[in-house]
């Protein structure tokens, strides 16, 4: 693809959004960098980034105010990547009403407001793309503690393979949603684990998750900056996929997608679990459950 691209990208302040609009810029891109304090954005500015404050957790109206702007920067948006979410730990058990519907409002509702503030925008110029970075965990990984995380990321999967049906009729409508293993970023640092407290939800009747605090609180954080996922190279990679560049030359690229080698085994493994319930269950319970209307 030779034509010049305009992305907006949410979640830019550090991770995958920063490696993110490095590549967007180095393949001749323009890229609008969005985070809740643009002070974490001086350095993409510095490489030729437009930045843009943006809190994905905001009301409706707020989001729709600030894709107005990200527009009239260079006038019109391509691409929208929404790479902005939040993690809540906890198990299921424990962690407190508040914290879900955080969680949820931040993964689900605010990219939710994002796309129906810009598809007024991307009907009027019948283009438009959507990237959003999922998780392995919302589909194929089942990891304790990370309910209400995956909880979200799998409803948000849902609604953007909806909004691809939906949008499907129109023929200029792209959508791509990613689903990374392991990668460096800070998501094993020790302060980015927002842990529910054990005793916040039934102080009268302690459970016994301890083990899983102590699991994210001493354990993961060993593994910062240690995974073999190399962030740059999924962001080269998206960037190729989106342009039909690169790896992606020639091919027809999915909607949905595993990125990393840990995330297409957990994907293969989740496959290979369903087509061995379809053979052994299929005869029993699936047209033996059918009848004449």
């Amino acid at each position: 693809m030779s034509k010049q691209l305009v992305w907006l990208v949410t979640g830019c302040s550090s991770g995958f959004g920063v490696e993110f609009v490095k590549s967007i810029l180095a393949r001749g891109d323009k890229a609008i960098a969005t985070a809740r304090n643009t002070d974490t954005l001086n350095a993409l500015v510095k490489a030729g980034a437009a930045s843009l404050q943006l809190d994905v957790s905001a009301s409706a109206k707020e989001i729709d105010e600030k894709v107005q702007q990200a527009i009239a920067i260079y006038g019109h948006v391509d691409v929208l990547l929404a790479n902005a979410g939040y993690a809540q730990y906890g198990a299921v058990e424990e962690i407190p009403e508040n914290l879900i519907l955080k969680e949820f409002q931040t993964n689900i509702l605010g990219n939710i407001h994002l796309i129906q503030s810009i598809m007024p925008h991307w009907r009027s110029r019948q283009s438009g793309c959507l990237v959003v970075n999922s998780s392995e965990d919302s589909l194929w990984h089942t990891f304790p503690g990370f309910s209400a995380y995956s909880a979200s990321k799998a409803a948000l999967d849902r609604f953007i393979h909806l909004f691809g049906a939906e949008t499907a009729n129109l023929g200029y409508i792209k959508t791509l949603t990613i689903h990374p293993g392991p990668f460096r970023t800070d998501v094993a640092k020790a302060d980015k684990h927002n842990m529910s407290d054990p005793l916040r939800a039934r102080p009268d009747q302690p459970t016994n998750y301890q083990w899983l605090n102590d699991f994210f609180t001493d354990f993961v954080p060993k593994f910062h900056q240690k995974q073999v996922g190399d962030p740059q190279k999924l962001a080269e990679a998206v960037v190729d996929l989106v342009r039909g560049e690169g790896m992606a030359e020639g091919k027809t690229v999915p909607s949905n997608i595993p990125l990393g080698a840990e995330a297409f085994r957990e994907a293969r493994k989740h496959a290979e679990a369903l087509l061995k319930v379809c053979d052994e269950w299929e005869g029993t319970v699936g047209e033996a459950l059918d009848s004449a209307p």
